[in-house]
């Protein structure tokens, strides 16, 4: 390929490359093993006349400029080939590396030297790209040199592996955007959202300029899919803690309502109370063992029944207490999300309040029985409601 490069008038034919060449004693030797392989053609055209290189001569010069003949179709048998340009390359080798070295004359170089132009880098690019689809394809058609991938994501997607070397792009993120599809754990989720974009993007294209897209564009499909891809687990998360936060929510209702079912049977107590005092109080002159009787047990229920009901309004505060604490932490650890949790702390907010009145209303009808047996006591004791009659006068 050196050699190739040295060449001045050059010329391609068709697999034979000509062009001039300075032969001198030193790197004929090199020419004849060309030969030998059947590379070069064995005359050489010095002043217009075909001669053998055994009949060159350096008398006179130490330099024969002469004209060669490149036979690179045989390179082939040397696991090797030539192409003029990238384009060509495209040609033959658009969605696999080439199997064989090669050279290419119009970057100056050869498959197997230590440096890469960045064309061919953006043409290693543009055959991981081919690759990460082919893993994500759902179905591959063969069309050579070309491949048709087709997707289903909702819609139908086919993709066309045409491109031309000016479409071809770097881009850094390959690796990752292979690894991600092919590798990570929720890879499956990953390649469907990376496929709503593709057709998202391309479904408006002819199938053969998409793929031209993808490659102009990977940087800003790659942008768009990770945008897709935290959206997604933005929304895993706010189901995960949501579910964290019904099972709270529950556990706090159970509590709220066991603030009341818990004395629900000292409760139905009331209205029997009410019964017992608006029914056996008797009439009579003075206080009575039997009226005083039930005028201490409707005082001392009433007491009792306040007490309870106290020890309920405590437990309901503390239940309030944690449910604010909850509030709190959920606000501080997911403020992004907290606003669609806020509806169920107003519901268990709701809730208390609730339970809170009810043990109001119970309290007030309790200590309803003590005044309204102190009424009815006073009301069936002649000589206590006199008593009470001429104090009342004095006070006028």
């Amino acid at each position: 390929m050196d050699l190739a490069t040295s060449l001045s008038n050059y010329n391609n034919e068709r697999d034979v490359i000509e062009g001039n060449y300075s032969v001198d004693a030193e790197n004929i030797r090199k020419l004849k093993l060309l030969i030998d392989d059947e590379l070069l053609e064995s005359n050489v055209i010095l002043n217009g006349k075909n001669i053998t290189l055994d009949e060159l001569s350096f008398e006179h010069k130490r330099q024969q400029e002469v004209t060669l003949r490149l036979v690179v179709h045989n390179l082939s048998k040397h696991n090797f080939f030539y192409i003029e340009n990238l384009e060509e390359l495209l040609e033959r080798y658009s969605t696999e590396k080439p199997d064989k070295n090669y050279y290419i004359h119009s970057l100056d170089y050869v498959s197997t030297s230590q440096t890469t132009p960045p064309e061919i880098k953006s043409y290693y690019n543009a055959l991981q790209v081919i690759d990460v689809l082919k893993a994500i394809s759902d179905h591959i058609e063969k069309k050579y040199p070309e491949l048709e991938l087709i997707f289903f994501q909702k819609e139908k997607l086919e993709i066309l592996t045409r491109y031309s070397a000016m479409d071809l792009v770097n881009f850094d993120g390959i690796n990752n955007l292979h690894s991600e599809l092919t590798e990570s754990d929720d890879k499956e989720k990953r390649q469907a959202i990376f496929k709503a974009v593709l057709i998202e993007v391309l479904k408006n294209q002819s199938k053969k300029e998409r793929f031209s897209t993808i490659l102009t564009s990977l940087d800003l499909f790659y942008e768009k899919y990770k945008n897709n891809y935290a959206l997604y687990l933005s929304d895993f998360s706010f189901e995960k803690i949501k579910s964290e936060f019904e099972k709270e929510k529950i556990d706090y209702v159970k509590k709220l309502n066991q603030v009341i079912t818990d004395i629900q049977n000292k409760i139905i107590a009331i209205p029997i109370a009410f019964i017992l005092v608006g029914t056996q109080f008797e009439k009579a002159e003075q206080i009575t063992v039997k009226n005083a009787i039930i005028l201490i047990a409707a005082i001392i229920f009433s007491s009792l029944l306040h007490i309870l009901l106290s020890n309920q309004r405590s437990t309901l505060l503390e239940i309030k207490t944690e449910i604010d604490e909850l509030e709190s932490k959920f606000k501080s650890d997911y403020k992004e999300l907290f606003n669609k949790l806020k509806e169920g702390f107003i519901q268990l907010s709701n809730k208390h309040e609730r339970q809170k009145g009810i043990l109001i209303f119970v309290d007030v009808v309790v200590w309803t029985v003590a005044i309204t047996s102190v009424l009815l006591f006073v009301q069936n004791t002649s000589s206590l409601k006199s008593i009470l009659f001429d104090f009342y006068n004095q006070l006028q």
